[in-house]
Order: structure tokens, then C-alpha cells, then sequence
């Protein structure tokens, strides 16, 4: 096996792991829209499939049919996270004490934020995205890979998420300050 298929057999792992992950999800927090993203899991686990078999134009075609959906559902999907998190916002106790667990989802950072305060919260969100995302993309090119395309996709997505992060703590002034 040649060493760019590893990267294609990376991604069949993430997507087998991911979309059960997200299923849970849309079922537990009951919104449909998540189901968009085992959709475009899927589609993704099968182009990566489909280079294993040798079929590149199928790969294309699963590629491209999940990037439309992709931009079709991202709105639908934001709305429903956002109403998600106001959710947990409304839920939160944040006389509890912080778990670590709980940094995986909005009641932990919303408690970190109205503790510490906005700027401090983000800062350590950043650090901890960008403490996943280097690791992964240091490995890559270790392994001989050209990277810079990945670094470049990493500082967008972390851009975006950073806003939306932003966003969302300051959307209720009054529980983060």
C-alpha cells in the first residue's frame, strides 16, 4: 500500500467512528438536522472506500455530492446548534463545579466563561483547538506529506469556529461577561 492511501484510510476510520457519534447526538438533543452530517459522513466514508477499490470517478462524484450538501446544510445545522446551545446555556448551573467532560460541550465553557471571563475562555479554546489540530498535521508531514494546504484549511476552520465560539458566549451578556 502506497503511503497516500494511509491518509485515505484515516479517513474511512474517522468517518466509521464519527458517524455514530453524530447520531447519538441528533437523537439525544432531538434535532433532525444532524442527520445532515452522517449524510455527508457517509458520503465521505464511501469515496474513501471507492479509492480502495480504484474507483476515482466514484470518489469524485461521493466527494463533490457531499461538498453541496455540505453548503446547502451548513445554515440549517448552525441554526440548530446555536438553538442547542442556547439550550444548555439556560440549563447551565454554574454554581457547580467545572468537569473536565464538561469542556466537550457549551456548559463547561460557558462556566469557565462567566468565571474567567470572555477573553481568557477563548484563549484557551484556541489553545486547545490548535492543540489537536498541529499534532495531527506535525504527524502528516513527519510521515512525508505536504502539508501546507492542511495548515492553511486548519487557520480558516479555526477562524470560523472562533467566531461562532465568540458568538455564542456573548450572545446572554448577563450570564457571560
Amino acid at each position: 500500500m502506497d503511503a497516500p492511501y494511509y491518509l485515505f484510510a484515516l479517513g474511512i476510520v474517522l468517518c466509521g467512528v464519527t458517524i455514530p457519534f453524530i447520531v447519538i447526538r441528533a437523537h439525544r438533543s432531538k434535532e433532525k438536522a444532524y442527520y445532515m452530517g452522517v449524510l455527508v459522513s457517509g458520503l465521505m466514508l464511501l469515496a474513501f472506500i471507492s479509492v480502495f477499490l480504484l474507483q476515482f470517478a466514484l470518489f469524485l462524484v461521493f466527494v463533490a455530492v457531499a461538498f453541496i450538501i455540505s453548503l446547502v446544510s451548513f445554515p440549517i445545522i448552525r441554526e440548530a446548534a446555536q438553538r442547542e446551545a442556547a439550550k444548555q446555556q439556560r440549563e447551565t448551573n454554574v454554581t457547580e463545579p467545572l468537569k473536565a467532560r464538561e469542556l466537550l460541550w457549551w456548559k463547561g465553557w460557558y462556566k469557565l466563561a462567566l468565571r474567567w471571563g470572555v477573553p481568557k475562555t477563548m484563549g484557551l479554546y484556541v489553545l486547545l483547538n490548535f492543540g489537536i489540530i498541529v499534532p495531527v498535521l506535525l504527524v502528516l508531514s513527519i510521515m512525508g506529506f505536504s502539508i501546507i494546504s492542511g495548515y492553511l484549511a486548519a487557520i480558516i476552520v479555526e477562524v470560523i469556529l472562533i467566531v461562532q465560539f465568540y458568538q455564542q458566549i456573548k450572545k446572554n451578556p448577563s450570564k457571560a461577561t
